[in-house]
Formats: structure tokens, C-alpha cells, sequence
């Protein structure tokens, strides 16, 4: 199941950061460390396919995740009561990571 949200991308989000009111895109995607969770790593050739980064967000949670599929997408997740549901599967690493910087950060 799919998410539907409807925001119109900004180039300036609100919210501080060192003692500014306004942040641009690359300094809020600076601010979200993406961890690779190395126990999901391919087991023949230890590539990584699974990433986590902190969100502490009262709608999706603590965590936010990316995995890569069997149909080489990248879904980024969230855990919702110990299940896992797919807001978004991207092409790549880096669309997922700015799709979380634009709609979930």
C-alpha cells in the first residue's frame, strides 16, 4: 500500500539550523545520517541493501528506511506496529534519499 501525499516540493524548509529560521534542501540532507544496516548486506558479494536514518516523526516514527528489492528498487519503509509498509519504491539510492529529504524530514 501506497501513501498519496500531495506537497508541492519547497526550496526552503522551516526549521533551525546553526541559528538560521530557514534551511535549504542540501543542508536538511546533510542533517539525516544514513546508516547501513550491514546484517541485510547480499550474502555472496556483501553489497549493502538496506539503510536507516533517525526521523523521530510522531506520523512515521523513529526510523526510516531504504531496502533494495529483488526488482532492484529502493522502498523506503517505515515501521508501522512492528510491520513494515512501503510509502515509495525509487529507482535508485539517491532518489529515495531525496524523496525522504522532500516529503518525510
Amino acid at each position: 500500500m501506497f501513501l498519496s501525499i500531495e506537497i508541492t516540493p519547497a526550496k526552503v524548509y522551516d526549521i533551525a539550523i546553526k541559528g538560521k529560521q530557514k534551511a535549504t534542501r542540501q543542508e536538511v540532507e546533510k542533517m539525516l545520517k544514513w546508516n547501513v544496516i550491514h546484517e541485510m548486506d547480499e550474502e555472496e558479494t556483501n553489497n549493502p541493501t538496506c539503510w536507516a536514518a533517525e526521523i523521530n516523526s510522531p506520523k512515521y516514527g523513529k526510523f526510516i528506511w531504504i531496502t533494495l528489492d529483488y526488482l532492484n528498487k529502493y522502498n523506503v519503509e517505515i515501521s508501522i506496529d512492528g510491520e513494515f509498509e512501503t510509502l515509495v519504491s525509487c529507482k535508485s539510492l539517491a532518489s529515495a534519499k531525496r524523496w525522504v529529504t522532500r516529503y518525510i524530514k
